[in-house]
């Protein structure tokens, strides 16, 4: 019984520290340039590769 106490808690430890820095990690901030193309149509994008 107190494997299984022990390997339950472990399993909880785990996945809160897994889990916390996937949480309080910031969301990555959007660069400003020629790499942003996510938002971009196709046109936009092929006008903005002839600029």
């Amino acid at each position: 019984m107190k494997k299984k106490l022990f390997a339950f808690a472990f399993c909880i430890i785990m996945v809160v520290a897994i889990a916390v820095p996937a949480f309080a990690a910031e969301p990555p901030q959007r660069s400003e340039g020629d790499t942003t193309v996510i938002d971009l149509t196709y046109e936009e994008f092929i006008k903005k590769l002839q600029n």
